[in-house]
């Protein structure tokens, strides 16, 4: 999706339902190779940012399993992120991983162009409002999006939050 905004385009990127080490079960032996895979998608979508200089990167929800992300992957992800030094990164945290204490939010320090949302909040970029919400729990009703108060300051308005699906598979 381009926009644009003051004689420039506005480039950005949006992830969402990532669940970096998810167990898959369903798939046996085949898991570990994506947990693997998911890390090397993650490796190009950082490559992708670079060579097509994305200024923006959204990530909605559901980043990682809170119950089986290991260390090591959240560190090799901060290596990702990194490497995309000229890319502001919003994550609003989901149901799977939300922002609670012990969380890995909690827990690792991410580079300084990324910005976790914890509740409801706005980031003002130079041409942005990016608003945010993050789950601070597991059954977070989310938030009523009547509820937010957009700034009036002629800047271009972005909501990046995670819903959960209820709906049956």
């Amino acid at each position: 999706m381009k926009e644009k905004m003051k004689g420039g385009r506005m480039k950005f990127l949006h992830l969402a339902d990532i669940h970096l080490d998810m167990p898959f079960k369903l798939v046996g032996a085949m898991g570990e190779k994506r947990r693997i895979m998911q890390l090397d998608i993650l490796r190009k979508v950082a490559e992708y940012v670079n060579e097509n200089k994305i200024r923006y990167m959204f990530i909605s929800g559901d980043l990682y399993e809170h119950e089986y992300i290991k260390d090591g992957t959240i560190n090799a992800l901060i290596n990702i992120i990194k490497k995309m030094p000229d890319t502001l990164i919003f994550i609003s945290p989901g149901n799977h991983d939300p922002f609670v204490s012990g969380s890995i939010y909690d827990r690792f320090e991410f580079p300084s162009n990324v910005h976790i949302f914890s509740d409801l909040e706005v980031v003002e970029t130079e041409d942005y409002n990016i608003y945010g919400y993050g789950f601070s729990d597991f059954y977070d009703d989310g938030i009523n999006l009547d509820d937010i108060a957009l700034l009036d300051n002629g800047k271009k308005n972005i909501l990046v939050i995670h819903r959960r699906c209820r709906c049956k598979l």
